[in-house]
């Protein structure tokens, strides 16, 4: 350490008012970008965790694949996990109130479906053979007349769908045709089985809203063969995308745009667009209206110092020196004023989320687990860190600017800090009609120092600013 930056230090000792307030504003600008950046983190976190949980992991489904293209997926280093779900086929119900869906829709699942799909089970269990099936909830609310026992037997007639004159199979994605007219689908029975019903789970996410079919699962054994359906979480969720294109058919691929956004792999340049501009403007006004504040203090530490610095640059210091040392001022202050400014940006919004959690439970659906917590990421940290930093260093730079111009006589006898010229401080007798004594006095300091009350001007001009661009973003969120 040498002799400036210790006497910088002695000099923070002694005046220790504007040190504190110095760090106190540090600490507000600080906060302020951790809690944005915080906030941002929690609320990516909600939202992965809330379309985790209501729809899956998986990055990308591969529809109707072949034994082939499954190999090509199993045997894969890129991918992290993967679940098969084959059509077992189609039981025709007449009894169903809801006329557009007569179905039971029977799809076989792997071992490792459950682990890339979500299947919310709200009572009973997964099946463990063939014979055993689970029951959507959402057709214990449509049928009225049959009930479905946990531990009961379902007879049921499994067949295909198809066109009249036609051998190819009607899927879920082909809405009821009905056939009041003769040209409608037909449904072909092709065997007859027994199942017992194991549990009841939630309306699966994979189910088209005008599927036909009411998605009952049971469990695939033994050998995969034919068509089938494939799920996939990669490794790099990013690499999805190459993936699916090298080794399938794009109409065979869909992606899980959702998720895919909100981890950062999404391919929608329109989304990332938006969302890093939205980040970028809100950052750019936080740490506009933290400059001119952390600005003010250094600026006055300048002032107060104005004489130092020329009793400093007459016994040789030089202008890079005397700048140094200002700028020294802000990285100690940054050191204690940047740790505590996150700790409490972080605290400030984890009471915010507490106090909130009930506004946003209005968003989630009843029996979800996904809440809105405080979720602390180190991206986010280091991000409010080097904002701070910056901030910081901005702010002292141009005070450390404005102090080397001056040459060392104008400094000590701080003929630049000091204006007393009469004509420069004049004021009208209409002010003092009008406001008093006080107003005219309070024209006469405006007069004096122009230049300190412009940032303040310039200050409250920023601070509405915030207020309203923050108001505005968060009615258009």
């Amino acid at each position: 350490m040498n002799i400036l930056q210790r006497f910088t230090g002695r000099t923070l000792q002694i005046s220790r008012t504007r040190t504190i307030v110095t760090i106190v504003g540090i600490i507000l600008s600080v906060a302020t970008i951790t809690a944005v950046t915080t906030f941002i983190s929690s609320l990516r976190t909600f939202l992965i965790d809330f379309v985790t949980e209501t729809e899956g992991a998986w990055h990308g489904a591969v529809l109707d694949t072949t034994e082939e293209q499954r190999e090509i997926i199993f045997d894969s280093d890129a991918v992290k996990a993967s679940g098969v779900c084959q059509e077992v086929g189609y039981a025709k119900l007449t009894h169903l109130e809801d006329k557009a869906k007569p179905y039971l829709y029977l799809a076989g699942v792997d071992d490792g479906f459950q682990d890339v799909v979500s299947i919310r089970i709200t009572r009973g269990r997964m099946p463990q053979t063939s014979h055993e099936i689970l029951i959507p909830e959402h057709l214990l609310f449509s049928d009225a007349e049959t009930n479905y026992p946990i531990g009961g037997e379902l007879k049921l007639e499994v067949g295909k769908r198809r066109l009249p004159d036609s051998n190819e199979n009607l899927t879920q994605q082909n809405g009821y045709l009905a056939s009041d007219d003769g040209e409608g689908e037909v449904f072909v029975p092709e065997k007859e089985q027994r199942y017992t019903i194991v549990g009841y789970y939630k309306r699966p996410s994979f189910e088209p809203y005008l599927a036909p079919g009411y998605t009952v699962l049971t469990k695939l054994e033994g050998e995969i063969s034919g068509s089938a359906d494939c799920y996939l979480q990669m490794k790099n969720p990013k690499q999805i995308y190459a993936f699916s294109q090298d080794n399938f058919k794009n109409d065979q691929v869909e992606y899980h745009y959702e998720l895919l956004r909100f981890i950062g792999a999404s391919n929608d340049e329109t989304f990332n667009v938006v969302l890093y501009h939205l980040a970028f403007i809100l950052i750019i006004i936080i740490m506009s209206a933290s400059i001119l504040l952390i600005y003010n203090a250094f600026s006055i530490s300048v002032s107060e110092r104005t004489r130092q610095f020329g009793l400093l640059s007459s016994v040789g210091a030089t202008k890079r020196q005397i700048k140094q040392s200002v700028l020294y001022e802000g990285i100690v202050l940054s050191t204690i004023g940047i740790p505590l400014g996150i700790l409490v940006g972080i605290a400030g919004i984890g009471i915010t989320l507490k106090l909130t959690a009930g506004l946003f439970a209005r968003f989630i659906p009843e029996g979800s687990d996904a809440a809105l917590h405080l979720s602390v990421s180190w991206i986010a940290i280091a991000v409010a860190a080097v904002v701070g930093v910056i901030t910081v260093l901005l702010s002292a730079y141009w005070p450390a600017k404005r102090a080397v111009r001056q040459s060392t006589i104008d400094s000590i006898r701080q003929t630049k800090d000091i204006k007393l010229s009469t004509r420069q401080v004049k004021t009208w007798r209409i002010t003092y009609r009008l406001f008093g004594f006080e107003g005219m006095l309070a024209r006469k300091n405006f007069k004096r120092s122009k230049k300190r009350y412009r940032t303040t001007v310039i200050s409250l001009f920023v601070s509405i600013v915030l207020f309203i661009s923050v108001s505005s973003f968060c009615a258009y969120m």
